[in-house]
């Protein structure tokens, strides 16, 4: 069985992929995908949306055999016509996900990231880079990339290939399922 397991931060313009294999890399490489500019059209906007999810699992199938896969929830703090698309964009990669990887997908409430990371789970961005940082021995260039970094690592919990390492974190993780 794969000790890899696949952290994702899902968005409309920078989509994080953190490929984690337990005691091979201190820091992994994040792989952030960008989508296409906005679209009018709903046609040109599902072919934006479709291009992106493609692009991630061919990411996702680099990393050969994997054990598990997470992914951030929705925010529901996003407004207007952007909820929509992010639920459009979320719903097919969480369909491709499914249909194209036979492994256990996991739905990360935002909240509970920065709970894993920092204790907290209204904190700020810079926070849980922080955090990350002093924990892990990690430092990447955006707060999608620490995101996806933090997913990864409460996934490889998730699937008992680690232990979490605080009681914040223990708690960040009960009543997460796939």
């Amino acid at each position: 069985m794969s000790d890899t397991v696949i952290g994702i931060d899902p968005s409309l313009s920078a989509t994080a992929i953190c490929p984690y294999t337990i005691g091979v890399v201190k820091q992994p490489p994040i792989h952030v995908l960008a989508a296409d500019p906005p679209v009018k059209n709903v046609s040109d906007r599902i072919c934006r949306w479709n291009d992106l999810v493609e692009r991630i699992a061919s990411e996702m199938d680099c990393h050969g055999q994997i054990r598990a896969i997470a992914i951030e929830g929705y925010s529901f703090g996003s407004r207007g016509g952007r909820m929509a698309d992010l639920a459009e964009f979320g719903g097919l990669l969480r369909n491709e996900i499914l249909t194209g990887f036979s492994v256990p997908l996991f739905e990360i409430p935002p909240t509970s990231v920065k709970k894993f990371a920092t204790g907290k789970g209204n904190t700020g961005k810079i926070a849980v880079a922080t955090a990350l940082i002093k924990r892990y021995d990690v430092e990447y260039e955006t707060d999608d990339e620490y995101d996806a970094y933090a997913i990864a690592r409460m996934c490889a919990c998730l699937v008992g290939l680690e232990k979490p390492q605080t009681k914040f974190q223990e708690e960040a993780l009960k009543g997460l399922s796939c």
